[in-house]
């Protein structure tokens, strides 16, 4: 998949649905200061589970399978219950069209990552 190939960590729960997450090690789009997700790696033996701080959104691509809705959603929701500044739900007519995307948000232009969650924190 075009996601794993330019670093993006990619989870299927087997399901249609995946969480895609870009590591801290993988250059891209970040959001300053940012350090709200934690990320449980699990390893291959008890105790050797690693927690990284993500500096970039965790999101989530879905297929959506019920009524008008059919095809696939890109999800970032960091707030609860939200949305919250740089929360957003994109709906796409095709899995490549998701794809392309989860790939402008992680690497092309940074406004869509970091606009609305910047005008946030200058506010506070």
């Amino acid at each position: 998949m075009r996601l794993r190939e330019r670093g993006l960590n990619v989870r299927d729960d087997g399901d249609s649905r995946m969480q895609v997450y870009r590591p801290t090690c993988v250059h891209g789009n970040c959001r300053e200061d940012y350090e709200a997700n934690l990320i449980t790696v699990v390893g291959e033996e008890y105790g050797n589970d690693v927690i990284e701080v993500l500096d970039a959104p965790i999101s989530f691509l879905q297929r959506s399978t019920s009524g008008n809705d059919e095809g696939w959603t890109f999800r970032v929701w960091d707030y609860c219950p939200g949305p919250g500044p740089g929360d957003f739900e994109q709906h796409y007519g095709t899995l490549t069209d998701a794809v392309n995307g989860v790939l402008e948000y992680y690497f092309g232009n940074p406004d869509w990552m970091c606009a609305e969650y910047n005008q946030y924190r200058r506010r506070r």
